[in-house]
C-alpha cells in the first residue's frame, strides 16, 4: 500500500532522528555539542592557562601586574590551540580536511588559525626566539633601560 506525502515525511524525520542519536557522538547534555567536542571552550582552559602561567621558566617580567591580562590571554590562546591541535590529530586526514557544512572552515585549518593566533599572543609578548630577539635590539639601539627590569626592581624594592 503506498504512503502519502504526510506518512513518507513523518517515516524520514524518524530515519534522521534515530540516525542522529546513532552518530558516535558521545551526548553530555543539552545544548552545542560540536563545540564541546574538542574542549577548546571547556570551562577548565582558564585554570590550564594559570598553571602556564605559574613556569618557573618564564620571564619575570610577566608577572607583574602590568602584564598579567596580556599573559593571561597569550597562555588562553596557547591551551585552546593546544586541544584543538590534539582533536585534529585525533581525528582521520579525510574529516580533518573536510569542513563540517558549507561555507565553514576543515578543523585542520580551523587547528592552523588557532596555533596561528597564539603564536602572536607569544610574539607580542615576547615569548618567541624572533620577538625576543627584536625585543633586545628595540632596547639596545633605544639608549632606554630595560623598562621591565626597572619596573622588577621597584618591585622588589617595594616588597622589601
Amino acid at each position: 500500500m503506498a504512503m502519502s506525502g504526510a506518512e513518507r515525511a513523518r517515516a524520514y524525520r524518524r530515519r534522521r532522528r534515530e540516525r542522529a542519536r546513532t552518530s558516535g557522538v558521545i551526548l553530555y547534555g543539552l545544548g552545542n555539542q560540536a563545540a564541546r567536542k574538542h574542549g577548546a571552550h571547556a570551562a577548565d582552559v582558564d585554570g590550564a592557562a594559570a598553571g602556564r602561567l605559574a613556569d618557573p621558566g618564564l620571564p619575570d617580567y610577566l608577572r607583574l601586574p602590568v602584564f598579567a591580562e596580556a599573559a593571561a590571554v597569550a597562555f588562553r590562546r596557547v591551551e585552546q590551540a593546544a586541544r584543538i591541535g590534539e582533536w585534529v590529530a585525533s581525528l582521520p586526514v579525510e574529516v580533518a580536511m573536510t569542513p563540517v557544512k558549507a561555507g565553514s572552515s576543515a578543523p585542520a585549518e580551523i587547528a592552523r588559525m588557532q596555533d596561528q593566533t597564539a603564536l602572536a599572543a607569544l610574539s607580542a609578548l615576547g615569548l618567541t626566539p624572533a620577538s625576543a630577539a627584536r625585543f633586545a635590539r628595540a632596547l639596545e639601539g633605544s639608549g632606554r633601560p630595560d623598562l621591565a627590569l626597572l619596573a622588577l626592581e621597584e618591585a622588589d624594592d617595594a616588597s622589601a
